[in-house]
């Protein structure tokens, strides 16, 4: 941000202000999963470098977005990458999520995607508007899994907005997008 060097991702991410850009220096390994908060907007630059987050706790985002996230990529070879490593949930009621969406999200490059696992409710990008308007644009980039959806738009309310936009990129799955509307609800979901 603004030539400032932060020593984490973490600290980065809190000190940006709005509509700041915080550029990747180096491959990062994320110790723990990170937020954006409801009332920031933020550029994230991958510049080619990788974000990799380990873990083995079912039912949690690698990234949760509840603000404005923008994800660029100026080197053209970033990833981000969730490696959950932990057990399956057969049941899939606890989902691992490489980015879970709750605010807007906007991809313009980079790679996303996430750990091979069977049996388990895990997506790149989950787009979830149970607790807030949840928008998803992807103009560009990869997003990735091995054996589910790339995208899972949860249309899970009657109220809140649940849109995904395709203009561009490569989205790759065993089903590219699932758009779920649990239970019988009239819900306010757009696949575009």
């Amino acid at each position: 941000i603004d030539d400032t060097k932060y020593e984490t991702l973490a600290d980065a991410v809190e000190a940006a202000t709005a509509g700041q850009t915080v550029v990747l220096l180096q491959d990062i390994d994320l110790p723990e999963s990170l937020t954006v908060k409801a009332d920031q907007t933020i550029v994230l630059d991958l510049n080619g470098k990788i974000i990799n987050y380990n873990s083995t706790t079912q039912g949690e985002a690698m990234i949760t977005n509840k603000g404005n996230l923008t994800i660029n990529d100026s080197g053209n070879t970033g990833e981000i990458y969730y490696n959950y490593t932990g057990a399956a949930d057969d049941s899939y009621g606890k989902g691992n999520y490489t980015i879970s969406n709750g605010g807007t999200l906007t991809v313009n490059g980079g790679k996303i995607h996430i750990a091979k696992l069977s049996a388990h409710a895990k997506y790149p990008i989950d787009n979830n508007s149970t607790s807030g308007n949840a928008i998803l644009v992807i103009n560009g980039g990869h997003l990735y899994n091995y054996n589910t959806s790339a995208i899972r738009q949860f249309c899970n309310s009657t109220t809140n907005e649940n849109s995904v936009t395709i203009n561009g990129g490569l989205i790759e799955g065993y089903c590219a997008i699932w758009m779920q509307n649990p239970g019988s609800k009239t819900v306010n979901g757009q696949l575009a």
